[in-house]
């Protein structure tokens, strides 16, 4: 449980917006703009400050995971802490629509978007350690928020730890 209702929610597990070619698929590799935006990722990327990973890099980096059960079901089961208009889109596959889901999850601690269990489900993503002992000490189990709403909470997530474990893991791959 969150030790006071005022601290922002850990992000973890939100990634670079989808590929441009998702999005508008006319658009081809030779594209100007297209080409611009992949400069621009790549040199994010050189200098290990990624402003959000993407999440095909994490498994070619760290390799992929076998998730557990427990985990998905903690994942899915998160509080709706804020919900937007749209389906997300996987950075991966491309696919969009409630698999991938139109919110962000709590547990009071951390806050996920919907559709982080699809990706390790489906493509092997890993997630820092630090998360996923926070899942153990609650024994798998989402906790009740008491106390406090969940509009107590400030906004936006806080992102320190997320960019400065993926920052951690885009370092070591250039070792």
């Amino acid at each position: 449980m969150r030790a006071s209702p005022m601290q922002p929610l850990r992000a973890v597990g939100f990634w670079a917006p989808p590929p441009l070619q998702v999005v508008r698929p006319d658009l081809g590799p030779a594209d100007p703009y297209v080409r611009f935006l992949a400069q621009q990722r790549q040199a994010e990327i050189r200098s290990g400050n990624a402003f959000l990973p993407n999440p095909n890099d994490l498994v070619t980096f760290l390799g992929s995971i076998a998730p557990r059960q427990q985990v998905l079901a903690y994942l899915d089961t998160g509080h709706v802490f804020v919900s937007s208009l749209g389906w997300s889109t996987c950075r991966c596959c491309g696919i969009s629509g409630s698999e991938m889901g139109d919110s962000d999850l709590t547990d009071g601690t951390w806050v996920w978007p919907e559709g982080l269990s699809h990706y390790l489900r489906m493509h092997g993503v890993p997630l820092p350690e630090e998360f996923l002992a926070s899942m153990n000490q609650n024994q798998f189990v989402v906790p009740a928020i008491r106390g406090a709403r969940l509009l107590d909470v400030p906004l936006p997530h806080d992102f320190r730890f997320w960019h400065g474990w993926t920052a951690s893991v885009y370092r070591a791959s250039r070792s």
